[in-house]
């Protein structure tokens, strides 16, 4: 009752007796190893001594195969049962899913600022093992990065945490070939996950709404309570202009080719059109409606679209001339947010 190792590229088992026994069975056998759902076939149910019969095993899961006959599961041909007690054979490793494992980066948590702990996703394509936060690299401009790593192995999901980065970009990198599957094939391949921590940049005075530049290179404000807009490098964090507008600022948008930006001034009842390139105020429209709050530029980056909160209207401006095209459309209770149908046949208020 000895077991041979598996034939080379199958999953197959020679399994020796010193005598002749019958009554051989797929019941019994078992899996001691990890994998699972293996099902095990004699060749026969009867064995010569002395010379191996073929156990063939199929449907394993990833993991590990032990096979087991079990104890007093046959005769011999003096009716004696055995073996007399069970009997495993060598260990194999069962590879359920063919090459070695892939890596998948989840979406990272926000808000991406400095010194926020940024939680990453980390999944397999199948169960891995020796998966360690050494195994995880961290790359880019931010520095002072301290990575954590959760999960269970052998496992498939893991979470993967970056804390104290500084302000700057980070690249988390998996180390190529650093986990195995349960078959003892190494990967990944080079996976990576990129974010990059926002800047924090303070000293607003109640900041209200923001407009990103087409280029992505200014970041525009609403400074309400000090009736400004202002505008940020997106590289650096600092202020590039200061700009006075009317009184408490609100909403902002930039026109379709980013050359103005419109300003509701909520308590002024005024929009005012900015010229991004100077950052001067181009021209003020007042009498839009009482409370404006929302603005929106038309496809033609002609009109821009005003949601007066307090008068429950929206209004139009032609900024060619620096009038209003259309006043008091009756709206529904308290007109904030507006948009424009990109056709520019509607507009729409909530």
């Amino acid at each position: 009752r000895t077991w041979a190792a598996p034939t080379s590229g199958t999953t197959t088992y020679p399994l020796t007796f010193n005598e002749n026994v019958t009554g051989l069975g797929a019941a019994d056998f078992s899996n001691t190893g990890t994998a699972t759902g293996c099902v095990f076939a004699p060749a026969s149910s009867t064995a010569t001594g002395g010379s191996p019969v073929n156990i063939v095993v199929t449907g394993c899961s990833t993991g590990t195969l032990v096979p087991r006959i079990t104890a007093n599961s046959v005769t011999d041909s003096a009716g004696n049962s055995g073996p007399a007690a069970d009997v495993t054979g060598s260990s194999l490793g069962v590879d359920g899913v063919p090459g070695g494992p892939v890596a998948t980066w989840g979406a990272v948590s926000s808000p991406y600022t400095a010194a926020t702990t940024l939680t990453y996703s980390l999944t397999f394509n199948e169960p891995v093992i020796g998966l360690t936060a050494g195994d995880i690299t961290v790359s880019g401009t931010a520095t002072g990065c301290t990575v954590g790593l959760t999960g269970t192995t052998p496992g498939t999901s893991f979470t993967v945490t970056a804390s104290t980065c500084s302000e700057g970009t980070v690249v988390l990198a998996l180390t190529p070939g650093s986990v195995t599957d349960e078959a003892l094939n190494a990967g990944p391949g080079t996976h990576t996950a990129a974010n990059t921590v926002i800047r924090t940049i303070t000293g607003l005075s109640t900041p209200y709404y923001s407009a990103l530049s087409r280029d992505g290179s200014t970041v525009w404000v609403s400074n309400t309570n000090a009736n400004t807009v202002m505008a940020y490098s997106t590289s650096t964090g600092s202020a590039t202009a200061s700009i006075t507008v009317g009184t408490s600022p609100r909403g902002i948008a930039l026109s379709p080719d980013g050359s103005m930006l419109a300003v509701a001034n909520f308590s002024s009842n005024s929009v005012s059109i900015i010229r991004t390139s100077t950052s001067t105020v181009i021209g003020t429209v007042a009498g839009v409606g009482t409370s404006p709050m929302g603005v929106a530029w038309a496809p033609n980056g002609r009109l821009v679209w005003v949601s007066n909160v307090a008068s429950n209207t929206v209004s139009s401006i032609d900024t060619t001339t620096m009038g209003l095209e259309a006043t008091s459309i009756s709206t529904g209770a308290y007109p904030n947010s507006i948009v424009v149908s990109p056709d520019g046949s509607r507009a729409y208020t909530s």
